[in-house]
Parts: C-alpha cells; sequence; structure tokens
C-alpha cells in the first residue's frame, strides 16, 4: 500500500520519485544476489540452494521483495507510458479507493484464512495494482468529454487534435491491456477452482470479473 502510495504520487517532484524507485530497486537486487550468495555458498549445490531460497522465511521475504520492486517498476513504466502525470485529485480518489479496497478484502480473507500463504499475498498485490489501474482509466474516461472540448476551443491542451488523438490512443491502448489480464486471471481462477474445488481463488475470480 506504502509502496503503491510513493508510486502514483509522481506527479510533482517526479525525478526525486523515480530516483528513489530505482535506488529502491537497486538495493532490492543487490541484496537477491546476496541472498542467492548466501545459499549457494553454504549449500554448494543449484537443487539443495533452490530448496533453502524457497522454505527459509528470510530468504522468501527477499525474493519477496524483488518481486515488489519488478513490480513496482513495471507499473511506473506502464503508468508514464500510458497514462502520464497524475492530478491531485486523481491521486487523492485513488488513496481513498485503495484503503476501502484493502479493508474489503482483508474481511473477506477471513473466510479462506487458513490457505492464507505467499501465493494469496502475490495474488492480492497483483489485484491492487490491478485495481489502481482501473480506477485510474475510469478517471481519464470521464475527463474525455473536457479533454475533446478543451481541445476544441484551443484551451489547455497543446498540440490541439493531435493531443486529444495521443489521449484516446493510449486510454485505448490500456484498456485493452486491463481487459486482456483481467480474462488471463479469470481463466486461472476458474480453472483451478473446478479443478481443485473452491478456495481462495473464488475471492480473486470475482473482484478480476467485476
Amino acid at each position: 500500500m506504502v509502496a503503491l502510495a510513493g508510486l502514483v504520487r509522481a506527479r510533482r517532484g517526479a525525478g526525486s520519485a523515480l530516483a528513489v524507485l530505482a535506488r529502491y530497486q537497486l538495493a532490492s537486487a543487490a541484496l537477491t544476489a546476496a541472498a542467492c550468495y548466501h545459499a549457494y555458498r553454504t549449500r554448494e549445490q543449484f537443487y539443495p540452494a533452490t530448496v533453502y531460497l524457497t522454505t527459509s522465511k528470510v530468504h522468501v521475504a527477499v525474493i519477496g521483495n524483488q518481486a515488489l520492486a519488478a513490480l513496482l517498476g513495471f507499473c511506473a513504466a506502464l503508468k508514464g507510458i500510458l497514462l502520464g502525470p497524475l492530478t491531485d485529485a486523481e491521486v487523492e480518489r485513488l488513496m481513498e479507493r485503495l484503503r476501502d479496497a484493502v479493508m474489503e478484502t482483508c474481511l473477506a480473507m477471513t473466510i479462506f484464512r487458513e490457505e492464507f500463504n505467499i501465493g494469496f499475498v502475490a495474488l492480492f498485490v497483483t489485484l491492487l495494482f490491478a485495481k489502481a489501474f482501473h480506477w485510474l482509466l475510469q478517471d481519464r474516461v470521464a475527463r474525455m468529454p473536457a479533454q475533446a472540448d478543451a481541445a476544441a476551443a484551443g484551451v489547455g491542451v497543446g498540440g490541439g487534435g493531435g493531443a486529444v488523438r495521443a489521449f484516446h490512443t493510449r486510454t485505448l491502448a490500456l484498456t485493452v491491456l486491463l481487459f486482456a489480464a483481467d480474462t488471463a486471471m479469470l481463466e486461472h481462477c476458474l480453472r483451478a477452482t473446478l479443478r481443485e474445488g473452491p478456495s481462495m481463488l473464488l475471492l480473486f475470480g470475482f473482484e478480476y470479473l467485476l
């Protein structure tokens, strides 16, 4: 939640925000490399070292942190390409929605509390990022009429019609990307549920369906 908040607040001081993200990713990569080196030095073979990395709580936390750093980098790049800078209103609404989503999901988690594991955490974090992009896309779509009017009047939109076309193109690209991601995750949840029976994936399946 804190990491996602730092990501979306990259409107003011974007350079410093990207510098902080870069330092975090470098530190995470160095920590992961040190953990892998330690595992290999103490186990001396690939398979025992792999087992050690996936069973030690400390090493699992390090690898999870590395996965989060990679996800933050990917989402920062995606936001920069398809959304650009966020307005203060967008950031405020996003933070409010994220707080509500976290509370609702934590309450729903009590149904499947015996299945709480690293996989659940990974799915939960991925769902939060997906929801964030859906909400930002919803806000951008709501701005389309005002964007078109401003371009027609030549006010506030540099480049006129070209800027509006670029805005629509990026919005359409993000829509297609999110639809593909939602479809893939929903299919995964449905297949796993049909194969293994009801589980926590039902919760995530309904979230991606909505």
